[in-house]
């Protein structure tokens, strides 16, 4: 998980989300009242265009819990951090700032899982996400690990240490590390390549996937 800066609010929801909203909860209420249930189409109309576009920008098609890129391997997600079912956070389901990007399997294991006292973290609101999530070797596998109630929270809710994820990050590791061992022997032999190979891990660390642990190797081995 890493921090990103919130993407200016879709015109579809700045134009639409509080009528929304107000439908949403009118229609909970009327339901509870013995009324017609809710309308599928009430809960869904976040899911437009102009949102996804955004969300897809403002973290790459990367998940925000796992990091991953989900676009060509899974539908993306649109994940609600606070849950949007309707006996917790149904008013907050048409927020911009409760929006994120998520693959199915964060998505899913999250579900609406939500924890009052150390919340899942918010990768606009609660950055710098290494303040609360690290990593740490155990065995021959790279973790995650946690420095807060809150960083906790996250690896739990949104399943981090997953079998299937943490290979996949620890074969990216190794990549990882064998690069920085690489550039380290280049610039004792005084060979430019070092800093060629450092700038290219570099973008990695901006742009690519696992990012936070690309900038983890790079602080801690480099």
């Amino acid at each position: 998980m890493i921090g990103v800066t919130r993407a200016k609010k879709p015109r579809s929801l700045s134009a639409n989300a509080k009528k929304w909203t107000k439908e949403l909860l009118y229609a909970i209420k009327e339901e509870g009242l013995g009324g017609a249930p809710v309308r599928p189409v009430l809960w869904k109309r976040y899911d437009k265009p102009d949102v996804r576009k955004a969300l897809k920008e403002m973290y790459g098609s990367r998940c925000c819990y796992c990091e991953q890129r989900v676009s060509q391997v899974a539908a993306q997600q649109i994940e609600h951090r606070k849950p949007k079912a309707k006996d917790q956070y149904p008013e907050h389901t048409y927020d911009w700032d409760n929006l994120h990007l998520a693959c199915p399997k964060c998505n899913g294991a999250k579900s609406n899982r939500w924890d009052d006292e150390h919340p899942i973290l918010d990768a606009v609101d609660d950055a710098p996400i290494e303040d609360h999530l690290t990593y740490r070797w155990r065995d021959i596998y790279l973790r995650r690990s946690a420095n807060t109630g809150q960083g906790t929270t996250t690896i739990d809710h949104a399943d981090l240490n997953r079998v299937e994820l943490e290979h996949q990050r620890t074969v990216a590791a190794h990549h990882v590390l064998q690069t920085i061992a690489t550039i380290k022997k280049a610039r004792d032999e005084g060979r430019p390549v070092g800093d060629e190979m450092l700038a290219e891990l570099r973008v990695s660390a901006a742009r690519g996937e696992y990012q936070s642990m690309i900038r983890w190797a790079l602080q801690n081995y480099l």
